[in-house]
């Protein structure tokens, strides 16, 4: 997603949700564009060099300051 616009993303990340809900699916979504994730997800795992180090809300994770430092 890191390369491309804003409706490519919106739709997308549309398509993610669509198949999850319609299929019952939990969905693993690998992203480096940590803004644009936090924008569609429920849950989210930071991982930062191979080690895990924020998992839950995105609102709360987006402020916690070890993923501050790394991705924001």
């Amino acid at each position: 997603m890191a390369v491309a616009n804003a409706a490519g993303v919106a739709a997308a990340a549309q398509l993610i949700r669509r198949v999850r809900d319609e299929l019952g699916l939990a969905v693993i979504w690998i992203e480096h564009a940590v803004r644009v994730l936090m924008n569609y997800v429920e849950r989210v795992a930071v991982l930062h060099q191979g080690r895990k180090i924020a998992d839950g809300d995105p609102r709360a994770v987006s402020r916690e300051p070890e993923v501050i430092e790394a991705y924001l």
